[in-house]
């Protein structure tokens, strides 16, 4: 190099050091002339005045695809004819990616009264043997399962990364897509593969993606760029670069004969339903719970519809709110919703349950298909404890107002009174009997609950069993006997189960609420035995403490 070239690269490097000491806001490239796979920098300095002002890059979106911004702030000292001064200025580190061919322009960027100088950039196509070398370090494989599909219908989206040893950089996040919804299916996948007879590590990603208008959808290309080599103090590591290809999905509107209430786009659709007892068993004032759960193959759960809305002739109806979940499978997503619907009949007789029907699309047949549970009908007995109304014997008004003639031989008096204390006889009879088998049937019931009490040794798994199924069957009288005879079987130190409120605030409440239905003036409506249950499995999980009854009686007496 000559004394003339080495003077001019110094005093090229001098402009450029004392640049920023001249302007407030300088923006410069690390490269002007790129390939459409590539990245590039583009560093924007604001100093003194502007260091304090955030620059405004929405322009930069015309043209490029800003992939990252990181600003740093720093300070320098300058000497000047002895003077010590500072400088306090802010770099704005910005990634850019091309999205087309030919020559662009960096706009000019805005901080305050600020602006930086337009830079030209060329984007040039990435050469094949350009590709074919950067592809034996890192290269994508992206794919979707169609190109096709329907408003709010799935669409699987699989990104794989191909690289060798020694690749290090950030794999892209997944894809932010205008009024589209992105769920991540598999999040991290890594295994080895070999391509044309080569070696590769391979890092994948699955997403659903789920479109909320119609028309063209456009998933943009990914992009990796990262560096080769493991560096160190010999060796500097190679920048290395991968581009995905983009893909375009047609997504249809709602067909015009769909039937349905609620658009429901899926691979496949399921309705069932469940009962507390099988078969469920209706008696006037006692709930009986039903589970009705919808599954879809290739949706959201947030797309599918509540089914908690429905009356019944003759019986309350109260719905929980439904219980959702998305689970993944090789197919997506699988949408679950569960509804309990507790039924309380309110008269005895015929109980109608109306259908449920579901009408949903099919993607795979490209047809409407409807789900259905069909209706049924249910005798619903009466409540216990009610009381029987006694056939009585109506006399027509005829029969007494007309004239009877007695003949002595024939038809004496005293037959005809026969014949009716006969029949009183026989009513009077049958009433006692009907009284007796039901008192009979009640002695026996009661007899069998409290002989296991009184005679068998307390065993707590078989006590919480039978408080499980009384909460459960939401029956209060058994859920009241038998947390007596848990609470006995846990703690053998305690009197009543009074006691089991000391140990949990939440639990005393509940216990509270039971006996207030059970033995309170006014115990209208149903009782649920949900609440209560949960916090006997929550005092169930600590440990059970043996305390001296003398302490307990002192803290449950205090002087």
């Amino acid at each position: 190099m000559t004394i003339q070239q080495t003077g001019s690269s110094l005093l090229i490097l001098i402009l450029f050091l004392l640049a920023p000491a001249r302007a407030d806001l300088v923006a410069t490239v690390d490269r002007t002339i790129i390939s459409d796979a590539d990245l590039f920098s583009l560093t924007v300095r604001a100093s003194d005045a502007t260091a304090d002002t955030e620059p405004d890059f929405s322009a930069l979106e015309r043209d490029f695809e800003v992939i990252s911004i990181s600003p740093k702030r720093n300070s320098q000292f300058r000497i000047v004819n002895g003077q010590t001064s500072s400088v306090v200025y802010v770099d704005y580190a910005i990634v850019l990616a091309p999205r087309r061919l030919g020559d662009l322009m960096i706009p000019a960027i805005r901080a305050g009264s600020e602006t930086t100088q337009a830079i030209p950039v060329r984007v040039q196509q990435q050469s094949i043997s350009q590709r074919q070398q950067m592809n034996q370090y890192v290269f994508f494989e992206t794919s979707v399962d169609k190109n096709d599909t329907y408003v709010q219908g799935q669409i699987l989206y699989t990104v794989k990364l191909f690289y060798t040893e020694a690749i290090g950089g950030d794999f892209p996040q997944p894809p932010i897509l205008p009024e589209t919804v992105v769920e991540v299916i598999e999040n991290e996948r890594r295994y080895e593969s070999v391509v044309s007879g080569k070696r590769y590590y391979v890092l994948e990603k699955r997403y659903a993606v789920f479109p909320q208008r119609s028309g063209e959808l456009v998933i943009p290309r990914e992009r990796f760029r990262g560096t080769r080599g493991r560096g160190g103090f010999f060796s500097q590591k190679q920048q290395v670069s991968a581009t995905s290809e983009s893909h375009t999905i047609n997504v249809r509107r709602v067909p015009e004969n769909f039937s349905g209430d609620n658009w429901i786009p899926a691979k496949a659709l399921e309705i069932s339903e469940s009962w507390t007892e099988t078969p469920p068993q209706f008696r006037v004032g006692e709930p009986v719970n039903r589970v009705i759960t919808l599954a879809a193959k290739g949706l959201s759960s947030s797309i599918l519809p509540s089914v908690s809305d429905m009356s019944v002739e003759g019986a309350k109806v109260y719905a929980d709110p439904p219980a959702t979940e998305n689970r993944v499978g090789a197919d997506g997503l699988t949408a679950i919703q569960q509804t309990t619907i507790g039924i309380v009949p309110t008269q005895d007789g015929r109980l109608d349950l109306p259908e449920i029907r579901v009408p949903w699309w099919n993607t795979e047949t490209d047809r409407e298909e409807v789900a259905l549970i069909p209706a049924a009908t249910f005798t619903v007995l009466p409540a216990l404890g009610e009381a029987v109304d006694v056939p009585s014997v109506t006399v027509p008004v005829t029969e007494l107002t007309r004239p009877t003639n007695i003949q002595a031989g024939s038809s004496p008096i005293w037959q005809w009174v026969a014949v009716v204390l006969g029949i009183l006889w026989l009513l009077t009879a049958w009433q006692w009997l009907m009284l007796r088998r039901r008192v009979a049937v009640l002695e026996s019931a009661t007899s069998s609950r409290f002989a296991a009490t009184t005679f068998v040794d307390p065993d707590e798994a078989r006590e919480y069993k039978g408080l499980k199924q009384a909460c459960q069957r939401n029956r209060a009288a058994d859920t009241h006997r038998q947390l007596f005879l848990w609470c006995k079987a846990r703690y053998p130190h305690f009197d009543s189960a009074d006691q089991l409120k000391l140990m949990d605030t939440d639990l005393a409440i509940e216990i509270d609420s039971l006996e207030r239905y059970l033995y309170g003036h006014d115990n209208a409506g149903s009782w649920r035995g949900a609440e209560l249950l949960k916090c006997i499995d929550r005092l169930k999980q600590q440990p059970v403490e043996v305390t001296d009854n003398r302490m307990l009686a002192a803290h449950l007496n205090p002087v």
